[in-house]
């Protein structure tokens, strides 16, 4: 479980995917552009320089200049996608390193966590039995065969019993909170695992199609409507080019969000740990046995805020990477997916979170229910 092992099971897919594929249909593609979009570069260059020499336009060494330079782009096209998508493969390696390193630090707090929750499971065990055994040792010895030694043999058969339904019921609500937060952490996993790597797969197709059609655009940038067409395709492709770096800065700061919330939980079981030295924590009732289960699941809870969170923010990357290069692509291409997993997201986590309290709940009232059935009548 965790961010950590999403990343390593699917990274080397987006690495792979970064490739252009030149054996496949784009590849065939590109080719194509390459050649149609020199055909129209000569083509226009011929047409200025027959105009020229007709005298109907004067002589212009900057335009045939310029038809010549697009001619070279054309046929440079592969190697303007690679030097355009540099910057932002840079950028994309910086953060991802930057993103595993807190990455690295949010799974030693959460076997910190684990290891604070198992120090105060066994503290209540230990309290169970401790409050048993002092009990048991303050009461005086009547006698066997008398009524009251019966008596007292039937008061202890009791405590006996409720002892090992508090331990049973403690056994019971730890793995029922586990199997629950394994649930929920899965479910808030899988649909930021859909956005995470949906968005990180979308950029490398995106910019695929756009290295495939760079040909044209460069030649179609040669007829006066189409004038820009080459620096609006330059603008979208280095905005897509930093997509990679803006999402692993978000996964950089959903991993602070959930160190933040871990070191939270963490001097909470340490304060539930120090408090059970007290009077009264020290009787190991069903409200602190309920303690741990709740405590757990409010740490599951806020791991998946935090996954929740990274989903919302998700959402504007494409934004932000148009306002770092102006003219290149909006949010709608990823605003439809995302909002999709956001409700998705929510509506499983309520769900979830509700059968938690509810199953939680259901461990301590049996427990209660066993014990004063075991406590008999009140006379």
């Amino acid at each position: 479980m965790g961010l950590g092992t999403i990343d390593e099971n699917l990274q080397n897919l987006i690495s792979h995917m970064s490739t252009f594929p030149e054996s496949s249909l784009l590849g065939v593609i590109q080719n194509w552009a390459k050649i149609i979009g020199l055909c129209i570069a000569l083509g226009v260059g011929s047409f200025e320089c027959w105009m020229m020499m007709l005298g109907k336009r004067g002589m212009d060494v900057m335009k045939i200049l310029h038809i010549i330079i697009i001619s070279l782009c054309i046929s440079s096209a592969s190697w303007i996608c690679e030097a355009a998508a540099a910057p932002g493969k840079s950028l994309g390696d910086m953060a991802y390193e930057m993103a595993q390193g807190m990455n690295d630090q949010v799974a030693e707090k959460e076997k910190d966590l684990a290891d604070k929750q198992q120090e105060y499971s066994k503290k209540l065990r230990e309290i169970i039995t401790k409050a048993y055994e002092e009990e048991k040792s303050a009461k005086p010895d009547d006698g066997e065969g008398s009524f009251l030694g019966i008596t007292e043999a039937i008061d202890e058969f009791k405590k006996n019993a409720e002892i090992r339904i508090k331990q049973a019921t403690l056994s019971i609500e730890t793995s029922l909170c586990e199997w629950i937060s394994i649930a929920i952490r899965f479910i808030g996993e899988v649909f930021f695992q859909i956005v995470y790597y949906g968005m990180l797969v979308a950029q490398n197709i995106f910019m695929h199609l756009l290295a495939a059609f760079c040909p044209i655009a460069f030649a179609m940038s040669l007829a006066p409507p189409f004038r820009s067409a080459w620096s609006q395709w330059l603008s979208k492709y280095l905005s897509l080019s930093l997509w990679a770096f803006v999402i692993y800065m978000v996964l950089y700061y959903v991993d602070f969000i959930m160190q933040y919330n871990l070191l939270n939980d963490i001097a909470a079981y340490d304060k539930l740990i120090n408090d059970s030295g007290t009077t009264s924590a020290a009787t190991g009732s069903m409200g602190e046995i309920l303690m741990l289960g709740m405590q757990g699941l409010g740490t599951t809870c806020m791991y998946v805020v935090g996954l929740l969170v990274g989903v919302f923010v998700m959402k504007f990357v494409p934004d932000v990477c148009s306002w770092l290069i102006p003219g290149g692509v909006g949010s709608p291409i990823g605003g439809a997916a995302v909002g999709v997993a956001m409700g998705g997201a929510s509506m499983a986590a309520g769900v979830a979170g509700a059968a938690a309290t509810g199953g939680a709940s259901l461990a301590g009232a049996i427990g209660s229910q066993a014990g004063r059935n075991l406590q008999g009548p009140t006379p």
